[in-house]
């Protein structure tokens, strides 16, 4: 597993491209934070991994708030 004991945040995760990656990620071991306008489409995805034997936490976010960016990655 070659992200144990890491973090990732992805974006758009709640589908798609962003969904994929969320996943993936966690298969290699980090923990996924997983965000998406749609709150209930990232727990959709974080569920997905948790029943897989993964870690993820779901948040809201939409990238173009600056500000909602800033406080997610502090």
């Amino acid at each position: 597993m070659i992200l144990q004991g890491r973090t990732a945040i992805v974006t758009g995760a709640g589908s798609g491209i962003g969904r994929a990656g969320s996943e993936a990620m966690a298969r290699e071991g980090a923990t996924v934070i997983v965000t998406d306008r749609d709150l209930d489409a990232a727990r959709r995805t974080v569920e997905d991994i948790v029943d897989a034997g993964g870690r993820a936490e779901a948040g809201e976010l939409d990238v173009t708030d600056d500000a909602a960016v800033a406080a997610l990655i502090g």
